[in-house]
Protein backbone atom coordinates (compact mmCIF):
# COMPACT_ATOMS: atom_id res chain seq x y z
CA UNK A 1 0.00 0.00 0.00
CA UNK A 2 1.38 3.30 -1.20
CA UNK A 3 1.45 6.23 1.37
CA UNK A 4 -1.44 8.20 -0.31
CA UNK A 5 -3.60 4.96 0.73
CA UNK A 6 -2.48 5.01 4.33
CA UNK A 7 -2.50 8.73 5.03
CA UNK A 8 -5.19 9.94 7.17
CA UNK A 9 -4.73 13.69 7.14
CA UNK A 10 -6.39 16.10 4.66
CA UNK A 11 -4.79 15.64 1.19
CA UNK A 12 -4.02 17.94 -1.45
CA UNK A 13 -3.94 17.15 -5.01
CA UNK A 14 -2.05 18.33 -7.84
CA UNK A 15 -2.24 17.91 -11.62
CA UNK A 16 -0.21 18.76 -14.18
CA UNK A 17 -0.83 17.62 -17.84
CA UNK A 18 2.07 18.61 -20.17
CA UNK A 19 2.19 17.51 -24.04
CA UNK A 20 2.44 13.99 -23.97
CA UNK A 21 1.71 12.78 -20.40
CA UNK A 22 -0.47 13.81 -16.91
CA UNK A 23 1.01 13.84 -13.49
CA UNK A 24 -1.09 13.20 -10.20
CA UNK A 25 0.17 13.99 -6.85
CA UNK A 26 -1.44 13.53 -3.34
CA UNK A 27 0.58 15.67 -0.83
CA UNK A 28 -0.38 16.21 2.78
CA UNK A 29 -1.75 19.67 3.52
CA UNK A 30 -0.39 19.57 7.21
CA UNK A 31 3.23 19.57 6.30
CA UNK A 32 3.33 19.51 2.00
CA UNK A 33 5.08 16.10 2.08
CA UNK A 34 4.70 14.19 -1.11
CA UNK A 35 2.82 10.87 -0.66
CA UNK A 36 2.57 9.64 -3.67
CA UNK A 37 2.81 10.50 -7.37
CA UNK A 38 1.24 8.93 -10.63
CA UNK A 39 1.91 9.51 -14.26
CA UNK A 40 -0.05 8.50 -17.66
CA UNK A 41 0.73 8.83 -20.93
CA UNK A 42 -1.67 11.19 -23.10
CA UNK A 43 -1.25 11.33 -26.89
CA UNK A 44 -1.66 14.62 -29.31
CA UNK A 45 -2.12 14.23 -32.98
CA UNK A 46 -0.83 16.12 -36.06
CA UNK A 47 -3.40 16.39 -38.52
CA UNK A 48 -1.48 16.40 -41.59
CA UNK A 49 0.20 19.44 -43.24
CA UNK A 50 -2.22 21.67 -42.50
CA UNK A 51 -0.69 22.74 -38.98
CA UNK A 52 -3.50 21.41 -36.72
CA UNK A 53 -2.33 19.46 -33.60
CA UNK A 54 -4.90 18.27 -31.44
CA UNK A 55 -5.65 15.92 -28.13
CA UNK A 56 -8.87 14.52 -27.12
CA UNK A 57 -10.34 15.23 -23.56
CA UNK A 58 -11.73 12.02 -23.14
CA UNK A 59 -8.91 10.86 -23.11
CA UNK A 60 -6.93 13.01 -21.05
CA UNK A 61 -9.51 12.76 -18.65
CA UNK A 62 -9.51 8.83 -18.88
CA UNK A 63 -5.86 9.15 -18.21
CA UNK A 64 -6.58 11.10 -15.26
CA UNK A 65 -8.73 9.17 -13.96
CA UNK A 66 -6.86 6.16 -13.47
CA UNK A 67 -4.24 8.03 -11.85
CA UNK A 68 -6.85 9.22 -9.08
CA UNK A 69 -7.89 5.79 -8.94
CA UNK A 70 -4.42 4.34 -8.24
CA UNK A 71 -3.91 6.96 -5.79
CA UNK A 72 -7.23 5.54 -3.64
CA UNK A 73 -9.00 9.26 -4.56
CA UNK A 74 -11.92 7.97 -6.45
CA UNK A 75 -15.24 9.83 -6.31
CA UNK A 76 -17.21 8.94 -3.58
CA UNK A 77 -14.54 7.81 -1.80
CA UNK A 78 -11.32 9.29 0.02
CA UNK A 79 -12.50 13.46 0.43
CA UNK A 80 -10.15 15.36 -0.85
CA UNK A 81 -9.53 19.24 0.42
CA UNK A 82 -7.85 21.12 -2.60
CA UNK A 83 -6.93 20.43 -5.97
CA UNK A 84 -4.53 22.43 -8.31
CA UNK A 85 -4.46 21.68 -12.16
CA UNK A 86 -2.05 23.11 -14.73
CA UNK A 87 -2.29 21.82 -18.40
CA UNK A 88 -0.75 23.06 -21.46
CA UNK A 89 -2.33 26.61 -23.22
CA UNK A 90 -4.51 24.32 -25.12
CA UNK A 91 -8.19 24.97 -25.49
CA UNK A 92 -10.67 22.30 -25.11
CA UNK A 93 -14.05 22.86 -28.04
CA UNK A 94 -18.03 21.43 -27.38
CA UNK A 95 -21.29 21.73 -28.72
CA UNK A 96 -23.88 22.77 -27.05
CA UNK A 97 -26.83 20.49 -27.30
CA UNK A 98 -30.41 21.72 -28.26
CA UNK A 99 -32.59 21.31 -25.35
CA UNK A 100 -30.64 19.87 -22.57
CA UNK A 101 -27.48 22.20 -23.03
CA UNK A 102 -25.69 19.40 -22.67
CA UNK A 103 -21.90 19.80 -23.69
CA UNK A 104 -20.50 17.02 -26.81
CA UNK A 105 -16.81 17.46 -27.63
CA UNK A 106 -16.47 19.04 -30.63
CA UNK A 107 -14.36 17.24 -33.16
CA UNK A 108 -11.69 19.83 -34.22
CA UNK A 109 -9.10 17.73 -36.31
CA UNK A 110 -10.99 18.15 -39.70
CA UNK A 111 -10.30 14.21 -40.14
CA UNK A 112 -12.44 11.58 -41.92
CA UNK A 113 -12.90 8.79 -39.50
CA UNK A 114 -12.29 11.32 -35.95
CA UNK A 115 -14.97 12.15 -33.95
CA UNK A 116 -13.40 13.04 -30.38
CA UNK A 117 -10.52 14.74 -31.15
CA UNK A 118 -11.88 18.34 -29.57
CA UNK A 119 -8.89 20.18 -28.14
CA UNK A 120 -7.02 23.00 -30.24
CA UNK A 121 -3.25 22.02 -29.43
CA UNK A 122 -1.41 24.44 -27.90
CA UNK A 123 1.17 23.84 -30.90
CA UNK A 124 -1.42 24.17 -33.42
CA UNK A 125 -0.87 27.28 -35.64
CA UNK A 126 -3.77 27.55 -37.71
CA UNK A 127 -5.21 30.67 -36.81
CA UNK A 128 -2.95 32.54 -38.32
CA UNK A 129 -5.50 34.76 -40.52
CA UNK A 130 -7.92 35.08 -37.67
CA UNK A 131 -4.94 36.46 -35.80
CA UNK A 132 -3.48 39.12 -38.29
CA UNK A 133 -7.71 40.01 -38.84
CA UNK A 134 -8.07 40.25 -34.89
CA UNK A 135 -4.47 42.48 -34.28
CA UNK A 136 -6.10 45.04 -36.91
CA UNK A 137 -9.03 46.27 -34.16
CA UNK A 138 -7.10 45.88 -31.31
CA UNK A 139 -6.82 48.65 -28.73
CA UNK A 140 -3.73 50.08 -27.49
CA UNK A 141 -4.23 48.95 -24.03
CA UNK A 142 -4.29 44.87 -25.29
CA UNK A 143 -1.27 44.95 -27.94
CA UNK A 144 0.30 46.81 -25.09
CA UNK A 145 0.30 44.33 -22.76
CA UNK A 146 1.07 41.50 -25.79
CA UNK A 147 4.09 42.74 -27.09
CA UNK A 148 2.37 44.32 -29.86
CA UNK A 149 -0.70 41.75 -30.62
CA UNK A 150 -2.23 38.14 -30.42
CA UNK A 151 0.14 35.57 -31.93
CA UNK A 152 -1.12 32.50 -33.91
CA UNK A 153 -0.41 30.04 -30.57
CA UNK A 154 -2.61 31.79 -28.10
CA UNK A 155 -6.24 30.62 -27.35
CA UNK A 156 -8.09 34.00 -28.28
CA UNK A 157 -7.44 34.07 -32.17
CA UNK A 158 -7.53 30.08 -32.04
CA UNK A 159 -11.43 30.79 -30.52
CA UNK A 160 -11.60 33.09 -33.27
CA UNK A 161 -10.81 30.81 -36.03
CA UNK A 162 -13.18 28.68 -34.99
CA UNK A 163 -15.87 30.53 -34.44
CA UNK A 164 -15.72 30.92 -38.18
CA UNK A 165 -14.68 27.08 -38.94
CA UNK A 166 -18.08 26.13 -37.00
CA UNK A 167 -20.71 29.25 -38.28
CA UNK A 168 -23.72 27.30 -37.55
CA UNK A 169 -22.55 25.41 -34.21
CA UNK A 170 -23.59 26.76 -30.39
CA UNK A 171 -20.08 26.25 -28.98
CA UNK A 172 -18.70 26.39 -25.27
CA UNK A 173 -15.18 26.55 -25.24
CA UNK A 174 -12.33 26.00 -21.93
CA UNK A 175 -8.99 26.85 -21.58
CA UNK A 176 -7.35 23.77 -21.08
CA UNK A 177 -6.84 23.81 -17.51
CA UNK A 178 -10.02 25.16 -16.53
CA UNK A 179 -11.89 22.60 -18.46
CA UNK A 180 -9.95 20.00 -16.56
CA UNK A 181 -10.86 21.38 -13.00
CA UNK A 182 -14.26 21.77 -13.88
CA UNK A 183 -15.20 18.07 -14.66
CA UNK A 184 -13.23 16.76 -11.57
CA UNK A 185 -15.31 18.89 -9.75
CA UNK A 186 -18.56 17.58 -11.89
CA UNK A 187 -17.14 14.14 -11.12
CA UNK A 188 -16.74 14.79 -7.47
CA UNK A 189 -19.41 17.07 -6.36
CA UNK A 190 -17.22 19.66 -6.07
CA UNK A 191 -18.40 23.51 -5.70
CA UNK A 192 -17.76 24.87 -9.85
CA UNK A 193 -18.79 28.57 -8.53
CA UNK A 194 -14.73 29.42 -8.26
CA UNK A 195 -14.29 28.50 -11.92
CA UNK A 196 -16.46 30.60 -13.66
CA UNK A 197 -15.13 32.73 -16.39
CA UNK A 198 -14.09 36.45 -14.96
CA UNK A 199 -12.25 39.03 -16.10
CA UNK A 200 -8.94 39.55 -14.39
CA UNK A 201 -8.23 42.94 -12.34
CA UNK A 202 -6.76 44.21 -15.24
CA UNK A 203 -9.03 43.06 -18.24
CA UNK A 204 -5.93 41.36 -19.83
CA UNK A 205 -6.80 37.50 -20.11
CA UNK A 206 -3.36 35.56 -18.99
CA UNK A 207 -1.01 34.61 -21.60
CA UNK A 208 -3.49 35.55 -24.57
CA UNK A 209 -5.76 32.55 -23.12
CA UNK A 210 -9.55 32.97 -24.15
CA UNK A 211 -10.62 33.21 -19.85
CA UNK A 212 -10.05 36.22 -18.11
CA UNK A 213 -11.28 38.65 -20.24
CA UNK A 214 -13.85 41.46 -19.87
CA UNK A 215 -17.51 41.20 -21.47
CA UNK A 216 -17.38 44.36 -23.93
CA UNK A 217 -13.67 42.19 -25.02
CA UNK A 218 -15.55 39.30 -26.11
CA UNK A 219 -18.32 41.54 -27.86
CA UNK A 220 -16.26 44.31 -29.26
CA UNK A 221 -13.29 43.19 -30.28
CA UNK A 222 -13.37 39.34 -30.59
CA UNK A 223 -17.03 39.82 -31.70
CA UNK A 224 -18.08 36.54 -30.20
CA UNK A 225 -21.25 35.40 -31.83
CA UNK A 226 -24.29 34.83 -29.43
CA UNK A 227 -23.96 31.04 -29.98
CA UNK A 228 -20.69 31.16 -28.62
CA UNK A 229 -19.32 31.22 -24.93
CA UNK A 230 -16.26 30.92 -23.15
CA UNK A 231 -16.98 28.52 -20.09
CA UNK A 232 -18.01 27.30 -17.71
CA UNK A 233 -21.03 28.53 -18.39
CA UNK A 234 -23.07 26.36 -15.97
CA UNK A 235 -21.70 26.40 -12.08
CA UNK A 236 -23.25 24.57 -9.29
CA UNK A 237 -22.62 24.24 -5.42
CA UNK A 238 -21.15 21.58 -4.06
CA UNK A 239 -19.05 20.43 -1.68
CA UNK A 240 -15.66 23.43 -0.92
CA UNK A 241 -12.95 22.44 -1.88
CA UNK A 242 -9.84 24.62 -2.52
CA UNK A 243 -9.77 23.88 -6.28
CA UNK A 244 -7.80 26.60 -9.18
CA UNK A 245 -6.26 25.86 -12.02
CA UNK A 246 -3.60 27.88 -14.38
CA UNK A 247 -1.57 27.36 -17.42
CA UNK A 248 1.21 24.82 -16.82
CA UNK A 249 4.22 26.51 -17.14
CA UNK A 250 3.27 28.77 -14.09
CA UNK A 251 2.64 25.40 -11.80
CA UNK A 252 6.38 24.40 -12.67
CA UNK A 253 7.71 28.03 -11.07
CA UNK A 254 5.21 28.06 -8.61
CA UNK A 255 6.85 24.53 -7.60
CA UNK A 256 10.00 26.33 -7.22
CA UNK A 257 9.58 29.61 -6.47
CA UNK A 258 11.69 31.88 -4.92
CA UNK A 259 10.73 33.66 -1.39
CA UNK A 260 11.94 37.17 -3.16
CA UNK A 261 10.50 36.64 -6.83
CA UNK A 262 11.18 39.82 -7.71
CA UNK A 263 15.11 38.73 -7.70
CA UNK A 264 14.78 35.79 -9.80
CA UNK A 265 13.64 35.69 -14.05
CA UNK A 266 12.35 32.04 -13.72
CA UNK A 267 12.75 29.92 -17.15
CA UNK A 268 10.36 27.12 -17.88
CA UNK A 269 12.65 25.80 -20.64
CA UNK A 270 11.23 22.12 -22.28
CA UNK A 271 10.13 21.50 -25.81
CA UNK A 272 9.50 25.24 -25.77
CA UNK A 273 10.51 28.10 -22.54
CA UNK A 274 9.07 30.28 -21.17
CA UNK A 275 9.82 32.94 -18.74
CA UNK A 276 8.23 34.30 -15.93
CA UNK A 277 8.52 37.21 -13.52
CA UNK A 278 6.93 38.88 -10.47
CA UNK A 279 6.77 42.53 -9.56
CA UNK A 280 4.95 44.16 -6.42
CA UNK A 281 5.65 47.43 -7.59
CA UNK A 282 5.26 47.77 -11.41
CA UNK A 283 2.33 48.19 -12.90
CA UNK A 284 3.36 49.26 -16.45
CA UNK A 285 4.25 47.85 -19.66
CA UNK A 286 7.40 46.37 -20.54
CA UNK A 287 8.75 46.73 -24.31
CA UNK A 288 9.25 43.08 -25.96
CA UNK A 289 7.06 41.33 -23.03
CA UNK A 290 3.55 39.91 -22.26
CA UNK A 291 2.32 41.43 -18.98
CA UNK A 292 1.57 43.01 -16.80
CA UNK A 293 -0.92 39.89 -16.01
CA UNK A 294 -2.60 39.97 -12.87
CA UNK A 295 -4.64 37.92 -10.22
CA UNK A 296 -1.79 34.84 -10.41
CA UNK A 297 -0.38 35.32 -7.47
CA UNK A 298 -2.43 36.89 -4.88
CA UNK A 299 -5.87 36.48 -6.10
CA UNK A 300 -8.20 39.26 -6.16
CA UNK A 301 -5.71 41.29 -3.95
CA UNK A 302 -3.66 41.65 -7.78
CA UNK A 303 -1.20 43.61 -6.14
CA UNK A 304 1.52 41.65 -7.90
CA UNK A 305 1.95 41.54 -11.74
CA UNK A 306 3.29 39.19 -13.44
CA UNK A 307 5.60 39.22 -16.92
CA UNK A 308 6.33 36.66 -19.26
CA UNK A 309 8.29 36.52 -22.24
CA UNK A 310 8.99 33.00 -24.35
CA UNK A 311 10.25 31.17 -27.38
CA UNK A 312 8.23 28.86 -29.32
CA UNK A 313 11.25 26.34 -30.35
CA UNK A 314 14.13 25.41 -28.18
CA UNK A 315 13.48 21.95 -27.16
CA UNK A 316 12.20 21.42 -30.15
CA UNK A 317 14.84 22.77 -31.96
CA UNK A 318 17.22 20.34 -30.63
CA UNK A 319 15.13 17.56 -32.07
CA UNK A 320 14.65 19.17 -35.09
CA UNK A 321 18.70 19.03 -35.10
CA UNK A 322 18.58 15.44 -34.51
CA UNK A 323 15.58 14.05 -36.53
CA UNK A 324 17.28 15.99 -39.72
CA UNK A 325 20.63 15.39 -39.15
CA UNK A 326 22.50 12.21 -41.15
CA UNK A 327 24.51 11.73 -38.52
CA UNK A 328 22.00 11.42 -35.77
CA UNK A 329 19.67 8.99 -37.41
CA UNK A 330 21.89 5.99 -35.74
CA UNK A 331 20.25 7.46 -32.42
CA UNK A 332 16.80 7.08 -33.00
CA UNK A 333 14.88 7.24 -29.60
CA UNK A 334 18.11 7.32 -27.42
CA UNK A 335 18.57 10.85 -27.07
CA UNK A 336 20.49 10.03 -23.67
CA UNK A 337 23.40 7.85 -25.73
CA UNK A 338 23.37 10.89 -28.51
CA UNK A 339 24.30 13.60 -25.57
CA UNK A 340 26.85 11.79 -23.90
CA UNK A 341 28.42 11.03 -27.67
CA UNK A 342 28.27 14.53 -28.45
CA UNK A 343 30.08 15.70 -25.19
CA UNK A 344 32.72 13.25 -25.88
CA UNK A 345 33.16 14.38 -29.55
CA UNK A 346 33.34 17.82 -28.39
CA UNK A 347 36.11 16.99 -25.49
CA UNK A 348 37.83 15.15 -28.55
CA UNK A 349 38.25 18.06 -31.27
CA UNK A 350 38.47 20.83 -28.19
CA UNK A 351 41.94 18.77 -27.26
CA UNK A 352 42.93 17.79 -31.01
CA UNK A 353 42.81 21.10 -32.00
CA UNK A 354 43.88 22.76 -28.62
CA UNK A 355 40.70 25.72 -28.82
CA UNK A 356 37.26 25.71 -27.50
CA UNK A 357 34.57 24.37 -29.80
CA UNK A 358 32.50 27.93 -29.72
CA UNK A 359 36.13 28.90 -31.76
CA UNK A 360 35.83 25.94 -33.86
CA UNK A 361 32.45 27.08 -34.81
CA UNK A 362 33.15 30.61 -34.87
CA UNK A 363 32.30 31.13 -38.93
CA UNK A 364 28.28 28.76 -37.83
CA UNK A 365 26.01 31.47 -37.31
CA UNK A 366 22.05 30.31 -36.77
CA UNK A 367 18.67 32.16 -35.93
CA UNK A 368 16.60 29.27 -35.00
CA UNK A 369 12.97 30.21 -34.81
CA UNK A 370 11.15 27.57 -36.42
CA UNK A 371 7.65 28.39 -35.44
CA UNK A 372 7.26 32.43 -35.12
CA UNK A 373 8.75 34.54 -32.33
CA UNK A 374 6.79 35.12 -29.26
CA UNK A 375 8.85 38.27 -27.24
CA UNK A 376 10.22 40.57 -28.21
CA UNK A 377 8.92 40.61 -31.71
CA UNK A 378 5.51 38.92 -31.80
CA UNK A 379 5.90 37.54 -35.07
CA UNK A 380 4.64 34.49 -36.67
CA UNK A 381 6.75 34.92 -39.91
CA UNK A 382 9.92 34.67 -37.83
CA UNK A 383 11.50 31.79 -38.78
CA UNK A 384 15.53 30.19 -39.01
CA UNK A 385 18.73 30.93 -40.95
CA UNK A 386 21.65 29.70 -40.56
CA UNK A 387 25.51 30.51 -42.50
CA UNK A 388 27.67 28.20 -42.62
CA UNK A 389 26.30 25.16 -44.24
CA UNK A 390 28.44 22.50 -46.43
CA UNK A 391 28.50 19.37 -47.57
CA UNK A 392 30.04 18.38 -44.16
CA UNK A 393 27.82 15.36 -42.44
CA UNK A 394 30.19 13.72 -40.40
CA UNK A 395 29.57 13.51 -36.44
CA UNK A 396 31.61 15.99 -35.79
CA UNK A 397 29.57 18.69 -38.04
CA UNK A 398 26.78 17.70 -36.07
CA UNK A 399 28.36 18.79 -32.40
CA UNK A 400 29.28 22.03 -34.28
CA UNK A 401 25.96 22.46 -35.14
CA UNK A 402 24.56 21.08 -31.87
CA UNK A 403 27.07 23.91 -29.87
CA UNK A 404 25.57 26.50 -32.54
CA UNK A 405 21.99 25.69 -31.23
CA UNK A 406 23.31 26.27 -27.72
CA UNK A 407 24.52 29.75 -28.69
CA UNK A 408 21.56 30.67 -30.02
CA UNK A 409 19.36 29.60 -27.08
CA UNK A 410 21.70 31.82 -25.01
CA UNK A 411 21.60 34.66 -26.70
CA UNK A 412 17.83 34.69 -26.97
CA UNK A 413 18.05 34.24 -23.05
CA UNK A 414 20.26 36.93 -23.17
CA UNK A 415 18.03 39.36 -25.59
CA UNK A 416 14.90 38.34 -23.46
CA UNK A 417 16.79 39.29 -20.06
CA UNK A 418 17.89 42.37 -21.03
CA UNK A 419 14.26 43.33 -22.16
CA UNK A 420 13.03 42.49 -18.98
CA UNK A 421 16.11 45.04 -17.06
CA UNK A 422 14.87 47.68 -19.28
CA UNK A 423 11.49 47.59 -17.42
CA UNK A 424 9.80 46.25 -14.57
CA UNK A 425 12.84 43.78 -13.93
CA UNK A 426 16.30 45.40 -12.78
CA UNK A 427 16.41 43.66 -9.62
CA UNK A 428 17.36 39.99 -11.98
CA UNK A 429 20.28 38.54 -9.98
CA UNK A 430 19.50 35.24 -11.06
CA UNK A 431 18.52 32.07 -13.55
CA UNK A 432 15.83 29.50 -11.80
CA UNK A 433 15.30 26.56 -14.69
CA UNK A 434 13.53 24.17 -15.09
CA UNK A 435 12.04 21.18 -17.77
CA UNK A 436 13.88 19.08 -19.51
CA UNK A 437 17.08 21.51 -20.34
CA UNK A 438 17.66 22.17 -16.89
CA UNK A 439 19.53 19.07 -17.27
CA UNK A 440 21.90 20.05 -20.08
CA UNK A 441 24.33 21.51 -18.08
CA UNK A 442 26.75 22.52 -21.37
CA UNK A 443 24.05 25.16 -21.80
CA UNK A 444 23.22 26.35 -18.68
CA UNK A 445 26.77 27.02 -18.34
CA UNK A 446 26.91 29.31 -21.36
CA UNK A 447 23.09 31.20 -20.28
CA UNK A 448 25.19 32.27 -17.61
CA UNK A 449 28.39 32.93 -19.24
CA UNK A 450 26.33 35.03 -21.97
CA UNK A 451 24.65 36.91 -19.04
CA UNK A 452 27.55 38.25 -17.34
CA UNK A 453 27.99 34.88 -15.45
CA UNK A 454 24.27 35.59 -13.65
CA UNK A 455 23.73 32.20 -11.35
CA UNK A 456 21.73 29.76 -13.04
CA UNK A 457 19.90 27.65 -10.14
CA UNK A 458 17.50 24.15 -10.98
CA UNK A 459 15.81 22.41 -8.77
CA UNK A 460 18.05 19.75 -6.73
CA UNK A 461 15.33 16.64 -6.71
CA UNK A 462 12.47 15.89 -8.13
CA UNK A 463 12.76 18.49 -11.46
CA UNK A 464 10.30 16.71 -13.23
CA UNK A 465 7.23 17.09 -10.30
CA UNK A 466 8.21 21.11 -10.18
CA UNK A 467 4.65 21.42 -11.88
CA UNK A 468 2.59 18.85 -9.99
CA UNK A 469 3.93 20.36 -6.70
CA UNK A 470 3.47 23.99 -7.66
CA UNK A 471 -0.51 22.94 -9.20
CA UNK A 472 -1.08 21.53 -5.53
CA UNK A 473 0.46 24.46 -4.27
CA UNK A 474 -1.94 26.93 -6.04
CA UNK A 475 -4.85 24.55 -4.74
CA UNK A 476 -3.60 24.88 -1.47
CA UNK A 477 -3.72 28.31 -1.25
CA UNK A 478 -7.32 28.45 -2.15
CA UNK A 479 -8.27 25.86 0.09
CA UNK A 480 -6.37 28.27 3.29
CA UNK A 481 -8.24 31.27 1.30
CA UNK A 482 -4.31 33.03 1.62
CA UNK A 483 -2.40 34.34 -1.57
CA UNK A 484 -0.62 31.96 -2.94
CA UNK A 485 2.93 33.92 -2.22
CA UNK A 486 2.27 32.97 1.25
CA UNK A 487 1.80 29.45 0.61
CA UNK A 488 5.32 29.15 -1.51
CA UNK A 489 7.06 30.95 1.30
CA UNK A 490 6.46 28.49 4.03
CA UNK A 491 9.43 26.47 4.87
CA UNK A 492 9.44 23.53 2.87
CA UNK A 493 6.71 24.03 0.89
CA UNK A 494 8.78 24.22 -2.74
CA UNK A 495 11.61 22.31 -4.03
CA UNK A 496 14.81 23.44 -3.35
CA UNK A 497 17.12 24.65 -6.12
CA UNK A 498 21.08 24.26 -6.26
CA UNK A 499 23.54 26.64 -8.17
CA UNK A 500 25.18 25.16 -11.65
CA UNK A 501 28.24 25.47 -10.96
CA UNK A 502 30.54 26.41 -14.13
CA UNK A 503 31.34 23.96 -16.56
CA UNK A 504 34.84 22.88 -16.77
CA UNK A 505 34.19 23.75 -20.65
CA UNK A 506 34.40 27.62 -19.81
CA UNK A 507 36.61 28.41 -20.34
CA UNK A 508 38.26 25.84 -22.58
CA UNK A 509 40.88 24.33 -23.45
CA UNK A 510 43.85 26.63 -24.80
CA UNK A 511 41.06 30.04 -24.44
CA UNK A 512 40.96 32.61 -21.73
CA UNK A 513 37.90 33.30 -20.74
CA UNK A 514 38.09 36.63 -21.66
CA UNK A 515 38.76 35.54 -25.22
CA UNK A 516 35.55 33.28 -25.30
CA UNK A 517 33.54 36.18 -23.83
CA UNK A 518 34.80 38.27 -26.15
CA UNK A 519 33.60 35.86 -29.36
CA UNK A 520 30.14 35.42 -27.78
CA UNK A 521 30.11 39.13 -27.49
CA UNK A 522 30.45 39.25 -31.03
CA UNK A 523 28.36 36.27 -32.20
CA UNK A 524 25.19 37.86 -29.41
CA UNK A 525 25.67 41.11 -31.88
CA UNK A 526 25.50 38.85 -34.98
CA UNK A 527 22.27 37.36 -33.25
CA UNK A 528 20.15 40.18 -32.91
CA UNK A 529 21.40 41.39 -36.44
CA UNK A 530 20.03 38.37 -38.16
CA UNK A 531 16.68 39.26 -36.61
CA UNK A 532 16.63 42.32 -38.65
CA UNK A 533 17.90 41.28 -41.40
CA UNK A 534 15.14 38.41 -42.00
CA UNK A 535 12.59 41.04 -41.21
CA UNK A 536 14.04 43.91 -43.94
CA UNK A 537 13.93 40.89 -46.54
CA UNK A 538 10.41 39.94 -46.17
CA UNK A 539 9.56 43.73 -45.82
CA UNK A 540 11.39 44.66 -49.52
CA UNK A 541 9.66 41.54 -50.97
CA UNK A 542 6.34 42.18 -49.74
CA UNK A 543 6.75 45.85 -50.58
CA UNK A 544 7.18 44.35 -54.38
CA UNK A 545 4.37 41.69 -54.43
CA UNK A 546 2.12 44.30 -53.39
CA UNK A 547 3.05 46.89 -56.28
Amino acid sequence: MHPAASYNGPVGVGVDLGSSSVRVGAYSLENDSLLHVVERPVRYYSCGSSGRFTQSTGEIMAALQECLDELGLRPGGRSIASCGVAATCSMAVFAVEAGGGSLEPLDVSGLDGSSDKNVVFWMDSVASEACGALNKRLGTHVKAALCGGFIPEMGVPKLLHLVGQFPSRSLEVFDLHKYIAYDLARRYGWDTVPLANRPNSNGIGHDGEVGGWPQAFYQNVLKLPATAAVGPVSTFKGQRVGIASCIDCYASWFGVCSAQPEQSLFLVAGTSTCYLYASATSKTVVPGVWGPFTNLLDGEQARWSVYEAGQSTTGRLLEHLFETHPAARDYAGDAGRLFKDLENRIAGMEADSGCSIHHLARHMFLYGELQGNRTPYADPRMCGMFVGETTDTSFANLALKYVVVLEFLAFQTRQIVEGFRTGAAAAIGELRVAGSQAKNRRLLSLMSLVNGNMPVRVPARAASLAGVRGAYLLGKSRYLDVSLLDVVRKPGATIPTVEVTESSNYPACGATKENLRRLLEAKYAIHLDMAQVQQRYRSEIDAVVAQ
